[in-house]
């Protein structure tokens, strides 16, 4: 699965009331991946990236 489709997939467990750690678990992520993926607004990475140059696939 591709890092945007797992950090969307993330954000959707996240409204349906799934905890950082099972969204961990069930995406093969780190919690602290996870809470990021949670707390920060996809748009903002994709900007932040795009300010660096780099691929955000």
């Amino acid at each position: 699965m591709a890092k945007l489709e797992q950090r969307m997939e993330a954000q959707r467990l996240a409204q349906l009331g799934c905890s950082e750690r099972e969204i961990a678990q069930q995406l093969k992520i780190s919690p602290a991946t996870a809470h990021r993926w949670i707390k920060t607004p996809i748009e903002a990475d994709l900007a932040a990236a795009a300010r660096k140059g780099q691929n955000t696939e």
